[in-house]
């Protein structure tokens, strides 16, 4: 019997026992929980990035087939809430990375970068890039999107700006708004395509690529570029060998890298997800966590593919593994700050989907949908169990129930901390955990102002310790004020900052 063999039937054993004892109608609304009432019919091969839209359908991105269709394989495609297909809507460019970004609309990329409508159509403010006289794609890796709407983007791109010097291949390129280069920038190369990057709250970027040089200046595998794109040449990773395929910053610029690589500060030791701080030294106070396979087929060993930071500070990491420090994790594992494995998720993960004679068990894409208090996660894989709750026919894409995940600090840290205002994560992009202590047991209020002092959201409170979670995804990007009152005195504030 092959190991997908056993893991089909192990699901259909724990459901009908799940089935008999009402363990679906106990646990419907445990933190992490299989929500049953969300399926879909997709047949094949991966979801790659998924958002969730202001109506509660979902969009998806990744190589997408459902049986019957008449394409090969979609680029993306439209959920309606209890995850069967949106028939309404059509196939449409994409197949990596979705960028929420102003109003609804949103940025999808195949390589290139499109910016999209609400409703998935293209923007015809932003120019196909191909179609700029100055550039031609190579090769594109990843983007990042500024709150204005600027993008830049890294792979291998030629270029052709004769009369600024830009000519030949360039490995990170900028585009204004409209999907033009930007010619008011400085273009940059490197001796290799340029891989995953993400911006830190002060404006630089973290960035991964397999060579040795950019922009002349000699590089780890894994460093950190200015906000202009030169090299910052005081940060050190170490980092010799591998792939980045993950990344989440933190308010004060430390940072998570996951994915499967080494670096010169434990020789010899193969990391799946650490964090490090400013100077691209690793993180003493995160203790790295050994992943595993387990039976998994697969080469290249485990790696994370997504981390999400939560408001208490623990993070989830997801991707392709079967094991977390011995743990049974399929996929999935919720980890502290100091990088101990906790509870949820025990036993829980994904089943393995077969495609041209490979095994596929992993996890690419979470996301927390705090406004309807679901958690989806996407990826390669058939069947999902959490634990005490197993369905064989879960497929790509699965909802979980939030429970009370959202609620932040623990009530002894809260009582640590004294009166105050805590705002996390910080940037944020789809929302924010306001968890706040008052001096006094009385009512209060949490206000949100924008840089101009404008009130965009507010809350009625009372004390003396409580959370609220603001969604951020209806508010344009950019600086925002946290201000917590009581008694008609404002006690503290905290900068907010929304990225697209």
């Amino acid at each position: 019997m092959t190991l997908r063999q056993l893991r089909i039937r192990f699901f259909r054993v724990v459901a009908v026992a799940a089935t008999l004892n009402g363990a679906l109608a106990i646990s419907a609304q445990v933190p992490f929980s299989l929500d049953e009432e969300f399926r879909t019919t997709i047949e094949a091969q991966n979801v790659n990035s998924m958002l969730v839209l202001a109506d509660g359908k979902l969009f998806l991105s990744g190589q997408i087939r459902y049986a019957g269709d008449g394409l090969s394989f979609r680029g993306s495609s439209r959920l309606l809430q209890d995850g069967s297909r949106d028939l309404t809507y059509g196939a449409f460019w994409g197949g990596s990375k979705i960028t929420p970004w102003t109003n609804g609309m949103f940025y999808a990329s195949n390589g290139l970068v499109r910016r999209f409508t609400p409703n998935a159509d293209f923007d015809p403010a932003f120019q196909d890039q191909n179609a700029d006289p100055y550039y031609q794609i190579i090769s594109g890796s990843d983007y990042h999107v500024f709150p204005d709407g600027r993008v830049v983007v890294t792979g291998a791109h030629q270029l052709s700006d004769i009369e600024r010097g830009f000519v030949g291949q360039y490995n990170w390129v900028w585009f204004t708004n409209t999907g033009r280069l930007d010619t008011t920038r400085i273009h940059r190369q490197a001796n290799f395509p340029t891989g995953r990057f993400t911006a830190l709250p002060n404006g630089q970027f973290i960035c991964h690529g397999q060579g040795s040089s950019f922009d002349g200046q000699t590089v780890d595998k894994l460093f950190k570029l200015n906000a202009d794109g030169s090299v910052d040449t005081s940060f050190q990773s170490g980092v010799s060998w591998g792939v980045v395929k993950s990344y989440a910053t933190l308010a004060d610029n430390r940072f998570y890298a996951g994915g499967s690589f080494m670096t010169d500060q434990l020789p010899g030791d193969s990391i799946t997800i650490a964090r490090f701080l400013p100077d691209g030294s690793l993180d003493p106070s995160f203790a790295i966590p050994e992943f595993d396979l387990g039976e998994l087929t697969q080469t290249f060993g485990p790696q994370v593919f997504k981390i999400v930071p939560l408001p208490s500070g623990n993070i989830i990491a997801a991707g392709k593994f079967q094991f977390v420090n011995g743990q049974p994790r399929g996929g999935i594992c919720l980890l502290d700050s100091t990088g101990t494995v906790l509870d949820a998720f025990d036993n829980a993960g994904v089943g393995t989907y077969v495609y041209m004679n490979y095994e596929y068990t992993s996890i690419a894409d979470v996301v927390i949908d705090s406004t309807n208090n679901y958690l989806y996660l996407c990826g390669a894989y058939l069947g999902y169990s959490d634990g005490v709750t197993s369905d064989p026919t879960q497929r790509f894409v699965t909802r979980l129930h939030l429970g009370d995940i959202m609620t932040g600090a623990s009530d002894e840290r809260r009582e640590d901390e004294g009166m105050g205002l805590r705002v996390y994560p910080n940037p944020a992009q789809s929302w924010v955990a306001l968890s706040y202590t008052l001096p006094k047991n009385n009512p209060g209020e949490l206000i949100l102002r924008d840089a101009q002092g404008r009130t965009q959201q507010r809350y009625a409170i009372s004390g003396p310790v409580g959370q609220q979670v603001w969604d951020c995804r209806r508010v344009h990007a950019g600086v925002y004020t946290a201000e917590l009152w009581q008694d008609g005195r404002l006690i503290m504030a905290e900068k907010v900052i929304v990225q697209p």
